[in-house]
């Protein structure tokens, strides 16, 4: 990228980059800009490539910007190859790692930092450092699952066993976007803290709250006692 694109690149979802990085790109520089808010998205990726173990860098100095489509840069085929006349022929490789088209742009950010780093070692973060998330605190739930239909990014999840029913959430799939507080009727859950830029990678579902319910004989649906006499 150069400076002349920022008002393109400050629009380019954070997991570009590192879906770039996961697919085998080597490098990946950006070149600094006064804009606050491409800034602010440099300064993420920069977190995110040191998440990745990678070095986010700039561009050398007056080096030209190389025509990808130029004769020199194409890779040489033997002209036999293209009409199937022999040659050399390779053993098929394994599929690798591709992003899914399909995903949000946070659950492609998560996927594409996971493959990165793999099993390396953690990297310590500063606490000043948060992430897209939020840490969640659930008081007062009756499991109707509003929240979990209101999340885009499936963090929240409702489990049914028995006489009670746990609202399992997982950070890392957590945007932010606090659609599950807005749309929750009992105001049960509120935010405690950012959830720092680690959890995309450490982050896994674990439970939230449990509250007693009981399984309606006639439908099969878990319900609070609650909740019941709240709609009658």
């Amino acid at each position: 990228y150069s400076s002349a694109a920022s008002d393109v690149y400050k629009r380019q979802p954070l997991h570009l980059p590192l879906e770039m990085l996961a697919l085998g790109v080597a490098d990946v520089r950006i070149a600094p800009d006064d804009d606050t808010a491409l800034a602010l998205r440099i300064e993420q990726w920069r977190t995110l490539f040191a998440l990745a173990g990678r070095e986010l860098g700039e561009p050398e100095p007056g080096k030209a910007k190389r025509d990808v489509l130029h004769a020199e840069a194409m890779p040489t085929v033997q002209r036999r190859s293209l009409f199937g006349l022999g040659g050399r022929t390779t053993e098929p490789s394994e599929p690798g790692w591709e992003p899914d088209l399909s995903a949000t742009d946070h659950q492609r950010l998560r996927s594409a930092l996971r493959e990165l780093v793999g099993d390396q070692p953690r990297l310590e973060m500063p606490d000043d450092a948060p992430g897209p998330g939020v840490q969640l605190a659930a008081d007062g739930c009756t499991a109707q699952g509003q929240c979990v239909q209101a999340c885009p990014q499936g963090a929240l999840n409702l489990v049914h066993a028995g006489p009670a029913s746990t609202l399992h959430f997982d950070v890392s799939l957590c945007d932010g976007c606090r659609r599950c507080i807005e749309f929750c009727d009992q105001r049960a859950l509120t935010v405690e803290a950012p959830a720092p830029w680690i959890a995309l990678l450490d982050g896994e579902p674990a439970p939230l709250i449990t509250v007693a319910t009981r399984t309606c004989e006639r439908c099969r649906v878990a319900f609070h006692p609650e909740a019941c006499l709240l709609y009658t």
